[in-house]
Formats: structure tokens, C-alpha cells, sequence
């Protein structure tokens, strides 16, 4: 009897906490931004705990934009032909996991509105200026020596 008793406590213990492969186990996946640009957006995939290929689908604003198939654990893929200065969100998933929402702002670009103002020196020689750059165009004579640029 206390044979049959200390069988009962040691192996319906451990029965409980083990448990059966599950082949439908999810695989987690994780998305990233990688690099923001003024027209594109580079993204890092990584899939935790595999080793084996992968089928993977990213979607940006809930419209589908690229998939495949990933055959390491990252991967970066790039968006393009996007706006500038435009936020956009983006999920990714796998058969059975999906990433959270990452968004990010595509950057801004400048303005080519310049102003320019010319400034004489010397004998007739310009010095042009955009904000705290100069720019000099042409012969330049000093003390020491002649630059021609």
C-alpha cells in the first residue's frame, strides 16, 4: 500500500506538468522599424525560436503589401513609393502568430526655396551666402595664393 501511494504522489505530479508536442504551437514573430526615410521605410522581421523556413505577410494601414518566405530568424524588407511626412502603421504575421502594430512618419523633405544674396569684394569678385554656408565662386586672390573655384 505505501508502495502504491508514493507511485500515486510522485507520478500523477509529474503527468500534470508534462504535456504532449503541440505542432500548432505559435512562433512568435516581431517587427520592427529599421530605417525611415523621406519615400520608403525599411523593416526588420525576426522571427524568435526558429530555425526552419517561414512563411511571412506584411501589412501596412491593414492593406497587404508584401509576403514570403523567411529562411533565417531576420530578415529586413523595404517599403517603398511612399509620402513624405505621411505616418504609417504596419503589422506583421505568420501562419499562426502575428507582430504588434509598429508606426513610424516617413521624413519630411526640405525645401529647395533658397535665398540667395550677393555680396561684392574686392575687384568685382562675389561672395554668395545660403543662411550660415558660404559659397564662393570664381578666382580668389589672397595674400599667400590664387584659387581658382
Amino acid at each position: 500500500m505505501k508502495k502504491h501511494l508514493l507511485l500515486t504522489t510522485i507520478i500523477i505530479p509529474l503527468l500534470l506538468f508534462m504535456s504532449c508536442p503541440d505542432d500548432e504551437k505559435k512562433q512568435p514573430i516581431e517587427l520592427e522599424i529599421y530605417e525611415t526615410y523621406c519615400t520608403s521605410i525599411e523593416l526588420k522581421i525576426t522571427m524568435l525560436d526558429s530555425l526552419k523556413e517561414k512563411e511571412y505577410s506584411i501589412k501596412r494601414n491593414d492593406s497587404l503589401i508584401t509576403s514570403g518566405t523567411i529562411t533565417e530568424n531576420q530578415i529586413i524588407i523595404t517599403d517603398e513609393n511612399l509620402e513624405p511626412n505621411t505616418q504609417y502603421s504596419y503589422k506583421a504575421y505568420s501562419k499562426n502568430d502575428e507582430s504588434e502594430i509598429v508606426t513610424t512618419t516617413t521624413m519630411d523633405t526640405t525645401s529647395s526655396d533658397f535665398t540667395w544674396e550677393e555680396i561684392k569684394l574686392g575687384n568685382g569678385r562675389s561672395l554668395y551666402d545660403v543662411k550660415n554656408d558660404v559659397w564662393v565662386v570664381g578666382e580668389i586672390r589672397t595674400d599667400t595664393a590664387d584659387y581658382n573655384a
